[in-house]
């Protein structure tokens, strides 16, 4: 028992003082350290440092006076109570250029920035900046900003020049922040991401409040030799709540609103180019997930309802839908498991439902059995060809959202197929072989089912199998199809086979998944220290 544990440590220790902090805050709770520097005065000879704690727990800490990166004076402190303040006398030494809380880094303070104050110049708060290469270890008494050379690519952007700038990754901070500007030379204009976090805890209850911005070219007109642009900003507010420590069961609430600005060509009554223009759409979304975990597989779910409002043709349209994904892993032997995934869309109201797939203004929000960029109309992808109908870029899936099947469609004849206005739904399963491989040779057969509600259709329930070749956990696949139900062309020209067999040869029925996102180096290291 804990209380047992506390007797026979104090008894073993000889531990003189109060520790109710580590046995009640630091094992028993979830409560976090941040103590914050709040003045540094000159009191005759001696300086005079003022300290609140704004973190939850009153754990001890120290106080030191810095010279040249060198502790020259340290003393210990009994903690505070959380919200008052204390302070503390340096002693004179004309050689001291600042104070710091914490020299050693000892505690796990969640907001290293508010620990340091310089003795001279102006805005002694703020660090002497220090410049590292990709990401690594912070020192929390600089301002740390971290510098990469980026060169990427798509379709429409062509070749992309710009750098990448963060302000670390270790330790955790309040205020993170990431941003890389760059130059489309495809576009002639700028592109790049960008993201800010501001991470509190209220009741307990980690809340992170995030903002991002993106800008892309989507689409190119080889005619014209121009390209559309599109940039989105993403203010959301994200709760994750924190149940006891040793509870396997976890879960958040996000609220999501997104700014959406694309562009569009337009052509007088001749079809003479005379501009563009740019179409707004507004979206909000509301998503609570939870996962619990279990040592022989994970269980997840998500569950979603998102809204937007917007014009088509003068007339006002709205839609409203709901979303589940759940998500189950079992271990069948010692690091084998099979994975099943069940998804559900459907439209509590939508104004567009008269059209019989995504394509369109009037049916915005089309859920898909299959993840594509040109349905991918909240562009949270990256996508090398995102409006591609043909070509290796029109052979990217998304294989996370909507109904996470596993096909690509013909060009123009099938881009309605597996799309609907009303509802979806599907099943997704893959297992690991009771084999052995090598770590990049991670092959896994797959075994998909999804049912779409369209009446123009002459199949509405698909099935679809075959193996997949995963790389960088399951960052990125390849997909190897060996099964579609359905007639043949010859029998149903609109069927799910037949429009398979209208890519042409077998190369071109192979799709793939890029998840940018999880090769993110930030979001992979913070995922390795979790």
């Amino acid at each position: 028992q804990p209380a047992d544990f506390k007797t026979i440590w104090l008894d073993e220790t000889k531990t003189i003082g109060n520790v109710d902090w580590f046995f009640d805050d630091m094992i028993g709770s979830t409560k976090h350290v941040d103590y914050a520097v709040q003045s540094l005065d000159k009191r005759g000879e001696w300086w005079k440092l003022t300290v609140k704690n704004v973190g939850q727990t009153a754990t001890p800490f120290t106080v030191s006076a810095i010279k040249k990166d060198s502790a020259i004076f340290t003393t210990r402190l009994d903690g505070i109570a959380v919200g008052a303040t204390t302070t503390v006398l340096i002693p004179p030494n004309d050689s001291v250029s600042m104070v710091t809380i914490d020299f050693k880094n000892l505690l796990n303070d969640v907001n290293r920035s508010n620990n340091n104050i310089r003795t001279r110049g102006i805005l002694p708060k703020f660090e002497p900046l220090r410049v590292g290469f990709l990401f690594g270890i912070d020192n929390s008494r600089r301002t740390n900003v971290y510098a990469t050379p980026i060169i990427a690519a798509n379709v429409y952007d062509g070749f992309i020049l710009g750098a990448w700038f963060h302000n670390g990754i270790l330790p955790a901070k309040k205020l993170e922040w990431s941003i890389a500007p760059m130059y489309s030379f495809g576009a002639k204009t700028l592109a790049g991401v960008g993201n800010i976090d501001y991470v509190f805890f209220a009741h307990k209850n980690k809340i992170t409040l995030d903002l991002g911005a993106r800008q892309f070219a989507f689409e190119s007109n080889k005619l014209l030799n121009k390209s559309l642009v599109y940039n989105r900003v993403t203010p959301s507010v994200i709760i994750e709540f924190q149940g006891k420590p040793t509870s396997p069961f976890s879960s958040k609430l996000e609220f999501r609103h997104l700014f959406i600005n694309q562009e569009d060509f337009t052509f007088d009554s001749l079809q003479k180019f005379i501009g563009k223009v740019n179409e707004k759409s507004n979206i909000t979304e509301l998503n609570y997930s939870g996962v619990l975990k279990n040592a022989l597989g994970n269980t997840s779910f998500k569950i979603g309802i998102e809204n937007q409002q917007y014009t088509f043709n003068s007339l006002k349209k709205t839609y409203t839908r709901l979303t589940l994904d759940m998500r189950r892993e079992v271990m069948y032997q010692r690091g084998k498991r099979i994975y099943a995934r069940v998804f559900l869309g459907g439209f509590l109201k939508n104004t567009g439902q008269e059209a019989s797939n995504f394509l369109g203004l009037r049916s915005r929000g089309s859920l898909g059995l299959v993840g594509h960029g040109f349905n991918d109309y909240k562009y949270d992808g990256l996508w090398l060809g995102r409006n591609e109908q043909k070509g290796v870029a029109s052979q990217q899936i998304d294989v996370n959202t909507e109904g996470g099947m596993k096909f690509t469609l013909p060009e123009k004849e099938g881009l309605n197929f597996g799309f609907s206005n009303n509802y979806v739904a599907s099943l997704n399963l893959k297992m690991d072989l009771p084999v052995k491989f090598p770590r990049f040779l991670q092959f896994k057969p797959y075994f998909d089912i999804g049912y779409f509600k369209d009446v123009n259709s002459s199949q509405n329930l698909l099935m679809s199998g075959g193996i997949a070749w995963e790389l960088f956990g399951d960052a990125a696949a390849i997909y190897f199809p060996v099964y579609f139900n359905g007639k043949a062309l010859a029998d149903d020209p609109n069927g799910f086979r037949a429009l398979m067999e209208r890519r042409g040869k077998y190369i071109n029925r192979i799709t793939f998944s890029l998840d940018l996102k999880k090769i993110n180096p930030l979001k992979f290291v913070k995922n390795l220290i979790q």
